[in-house]
């Protein structure tokens, strides 16, 4: 079986059909979604790493997967946000 690369556009398209979906109490749900202070620590840790060039490949690996959720959240709460304020 060929192996297929997920492109990333593909991903953000489902983010996107997930946020036009979202009812109000969805939304109201996803903005409370924070990383906990375990996760934010660790963050820190592979984000410093990174930037001396320190990082192993399981660490990058760690952190991309983080940094892509923690992007395709945001893009989440955005249409979140802007779903509770045009229902007010």
């Amino acid at each position: 079986m060929k192996r297929t690369k997920t492109k990333p556009a593909s991903i953000l398209s489902l983010v996107e059909a997930i946020g036009d979906g979202l009812t109000p109490q969805a939304a109201k749900r996803i903005l409370e979604i924070k990383f906990d202070k375990k996760i934010q620590a660790r963050v820190k840790y592979l984000g410093e790493c990174s930037n001396d060039g320190r990082l192993t490949r399981e660490e990058y690996a760690e952190y991309s997967e983080i940094i892509r959720f923690d992007t395709m959240l945001s893009i989440l709460q955005s249409k979140a946000r802007r779903l509770l304020a045009n229902s007010q």
